[in-house]
């Protein structure tokens, strides 16, 4: 699989150029990095063992990356778990609100930083 890592403002030019060229999105997701997050995307090509891995940084305080929903519709919802998950924020995203928790969840589950509960000790 061919890995390239792009810069968030060429994100949607070479989604368009992926979609000219018949690859077809299979899955978006993020990563955490402990300094930075990561918008991940893999593509593939219908019949064929091609699989092309592109990532772009999308910064740490206040993540972002452009949505490629308007090139590849199926981003839709896999943004939004990605957003649900790890609180990147896909711009121009039409409906970019959590998936799979309440709206007022605090915290995004699938960082590095993020406390699950807090055992409190007698004490302490």
């Amino acid at each position: 699989m061919e890995s390239l890592l792009i810069k968030k403002e060429e994100l949607l030019a070479k989604a368009f150029e992926l979609k000219k060229a018949a690859w077809q999105l299979l899955l978006v997701t993020g990563v955490d990095r402990g300094q930075t997050l990561q918008a991940v995307y893999h593509f593939g090509k219908h019949g064929a063992a091609e699989l092309l891995q592109l990532t772009v940084d999308a910064g740490s305080q206040t993540p972002s990356v452009p949505s490629i929903t308007a090139i590849f519709p199926l981003a839709d919802w896999m943004e939004r778990e990605t957003y649900d998950m790890f609180g990147i924020r896909f711009e121009g995203h039409p409906n970019l609100t959590r998936l799979f928790l309440p709206d007022d969840f605090e915290g995004y589950p699938l960082r590095k930083d993020f406390v699950a509960f807090k055992r409190i000790l007698p004490g302490g």
